[in-house]
């Protein structure tokens, strides 16, 4: 605007100026009404007038000059404190709430938004678990009722048992053959004749048993203690029917617990007549069933 301004003052001056020398020159200037015609100017005027307008177009020059350098200035300055403006906006750039519904209003319930959504939730777990306690409890509380219930109902089984304990003993005793007893987890009748095999399994038979047989380790340590060192024992387990396989004659069943003696080779079928299995010390053999042994007895014949 201030640009525009100049330019049109400087047209003017100009104009005005170029009308002087061109009359001053020529000796024709324009008429002036009311009054009379301008004759023509002298030589030495016109140089004095050419050395006024040209020090009019310095002093001109100069004041637009100076007016230029003052709008650049100007809107220099101008820039600079519009560009302070901008970041002093940017570094305070936070919300200063004076009227929230306004200001803030939907941008913060839509920030806030996937807030409540997770409280929500939260709640609605907190529900269900608080739920689920109860529930637990219920079933903690009919839980403790039933096992109060079942162990009310064992003592009771309990306090029977024991009252009747003495008749149960007294009627295994009478239906436990003389000379058995309760070794380990079965009767058994150990016995101090000397028999053949075949006579053995008969008189185990005629005491309401069976020729023994021995079922595990754990039955052989419970027995040992009962028998005498250095004593042969017969057991009822041969191989009669079939070499080398090994019957108990309690189940019919093949035995499966052995001690063979590994230094004789043991079953050996000594000279083609060690069929009966026989015991001593630790160690079973297979031995001629006609040889004469003690023998051990079972009650039942489930091995």
């Amino acid at each position: 605007m201030y640009c525009f301004g100049f330019c049109i003052f400087y047209a003017i001056v100009g104009c005005n100026l170029y009308g002087n020398v061109y009359s001053e020159k020529t000796g024709y200037a324009y008429p002036i009404a009311n009054k009379p015609q301008q004759t023509q100017i002298p030589q030495s005027n016109l140089n004095a007038k050419l050395a006024h307008i040209s020090a009019v177009q310095m002093k001109t020059l100069k004041k637009l000059e100076q007016i230029k350098k003052t709008n650049l200035l100007n809107m220099e300055r101008i820039h600079k404190e519009t560009l302070a403006k901008m970041n002093g906006m940017q570094k305070d750039e936070r919300c200063v709430v004076t009227d929230a519904t306004i200001q803030c209003g939907g941008f913060c319930l839509s920030a806030l938004h996937p807030l409540v959504d997770d409280i929500s939730y939260i709640q609605k777990e907190i529900d269900s678990q608080k739920e689920s306690q109860a529930n637990i409890k219920i079933i903690q509380k009919e839980t403790l009722e039933i096992l109060q219930e079942i162990l009310l109902k064992l003592t009771a089984i309990q306090k029977v048992n024991e009252a009747n304990t003495p008749k149960r003993q007294q009627i295994e005793s009478r239906l436990i053959p003389p000379g058995f007893e309760l070794i380990g987890s079965r009767y058994f009748n150990i016995v101090t004749d000397t028999k053949n095999w075949a006579d053995a399994e008969v008189t185990c038979r005629q005491r309401g048993g069976y020729l023994a047989t021995i079922q595990n380790q754990e039955e052989y340590d419970a027995i040992k203690p009962k028998l005498m060192k250095n004593s042969w024992y017969w057991l009822g387990v041969n191989d009669i029917k079939e070499g080398g396989q090994y019957v108990s004659v309690a189940s019919g069943h093949l035995a499966q617990f052995f001690m063979w003696n590994d230094l004789h080779y043991e079953p050996n079928s000594f000279e083609g007549e060690g069929d009966c299995v026989s015991m001593i010390n630790d160690e079973m053999y297979d031995a001629a069933c006609e040889d004469l042994k003690y023998f051990i007895c079972q009650l039942d014949n489930l091995v």
